[in-house]
């Protein structure tokens, strides 16, 4: 009898010794934002893609209210790699694509309030319009990046599905986009956006073979642990049906992930 309880109760203390761990672990969520516009006209409104300034303004204020403090992904790297200390009820705050409202809404707001974030862009759509949403320029990047409030990273050159390209037409995508920002903009390019969140395992290696150091995904449940890596962070979409209490209440409901 003895022989079958012990190997039991070794399970038990290795899971709950496990489980302690994974609990001890500092909880960093993302949030993604797209565009800054309370309507597109000609199109039908999108709350996952759109969301009006005052309401994001209400989002980042109620962040700071809360005692969340939104830190760079070189903060979150060094967090993991090294080991480095991270402030109380660190958060990432992300954009994807890299509209025009970016700069013209939300990178005033965020001066305004002390706040970082990352914008992630889609190289090739620099200072052009497409589907009535602008793109900011190469200068506005350059000037929210040279701000120290803004990082800019990559969503890759021209936002196709990466798993649905050749190899050759996959790594053009990932390094063409990381050596226009780091040309343009005179800085390390070193943190990938998938399109559509979309990546599998030839996706994330690419990723790595291209020189990105830190890769995300969107759309996902749950926030970011040290021992989950570097190449599948999870990000949560901030509606614009969230109040900002709302907001506090769907970043409590993933910590609990």
């Amino acid at each position: 009898m003895m022989k079958k309880v012990v190997p039991v109760l070794l399970a038990v203390v290795l899971l709950f010794g496990c489980c302690t761990a994974f609990a001890d672990e500092v909880k960093v969520p993302v949030l993604l934002y797209h565009n800054i516009a309370d309507n597109i006209p000609g199109e039908e409104y999108n709350p996952l893609l759109n969301i009006p300034a005052d309401l994001f303004e209400v989002h980042m204020q109620t962040l700071l209210d809360a005692g969340y403090t939104p830190i760079t992904y070189g903060e979150y790297y060094d967090y993991v790699v090294d080991d480095a200390p991270l402030p109380d009820k660190p958060i990432l705050i992300t954009f994807d694509d890299g509209y025009w409202s970016n700069y013209k809404y939300a990178f005033p707001i965020l001066k305004k309030l002390d706040m970082k974030a990352t914008i992630f862009v889609i190289t090739d759509r620099r200072g052009m319009a497409l589907s009535k949403n602008p793109h900011f320029s190469w200068n506005q990047a350059k000037e929210m990046q040279d701000s120290g409030v803004i990082d800019i990273q990559s969503h890759t050159h021209s936002h196709q599905i990466l798993t649905g390209l050749m190899d050759f037409d996959l790594y053009f995508e990932l390094k063409t986009s990381k050596n226009l920002i780091e040309n343009k903009l005179g800085k390390k390019c070193s943190v990938l956006s998938f399109p559509q969140g979309i990546a599998s395992e030839r996706e994330i290696q690419a990723a790595k073979d291209a020189g990105y150091l830190i890769a995300n995904k969107v759309g996902d449940v749950g926030v970011n642990r040290k021992s989950e890596g570097l190449y599948e962070l999870k990000r949560i979409t901030a509606r614009a049906d969230y109040t900002g209490e709302k907001l506090l209440s769907v970043l409590e409901e993933n910590m609990a992930y």
